[in-house]
């Protein structure tokens, strides 16, 4: 269960971010637009709340694992990487992606001198921590029905 609920969450948050941000604050053009009663920051103020808020649910509801794994899922960038597909944008095109600066490969980035995250190296960076995080959430399962 807290493997689903976890990447449910994912879901959630990236549908979040799709109605939000690409249909209200771009719609659907990829530049940010003036809304009337929305601007960019009060979006991330909502969406921050949404997301403190899934991840409470998760841990009141579910278990700390499972929170533990969505903010690491959202942090190295699992929920922009299905925002991209879902919403069809080409993100594989892009030469540099300098708005994930807080990732982790970001902010090693940054400090090291390398410049930006490339497309390629911002899926790895996503795909494979949720694969080991499913795995471990998968192995945890298994010892908790032995004991």
């Amino acid at each position: 269960m807290t493997i689903l609920l976890m990447n449910l969450a994912v879901a959630l948050f990236t549908a979040f971010d799709i109605v939000g941000f690409y249909h209200i604050l771009t719609k659907k053009t990829g530049v940010l637009t003036d809304v009337p009663i929305l601007n960019e920051r009060i979006y991330r103020g909502i969406q921050t709340l949404f997301q403190a808020g899934l991840i409470y649910a998760l841990y009141a509801f579910v278990n700390i694992e499972a929170a533990i794994g969505f903010t690491l899922l959202w942090w190295f960038g699992l929920c922009d990487l299905v925002y991209y597909i879902f919403s069809k944008q080409p993100f594989m095109e892009f030469k540099t992606m300098p708005w994930l600066w807080w990732t982790p490969l970001g902010i090693i980035n940054k400090l090291r001198g390398h410049g930006e995250i490339d497309s390629t190296k911002f899926v790895n960076q996503a795909v494979a921590p949720w694969i080991i995080i499913n795995a471990i959430l998968i192995v945890l399962a298994f010892i908790s029905l032995f004991n």
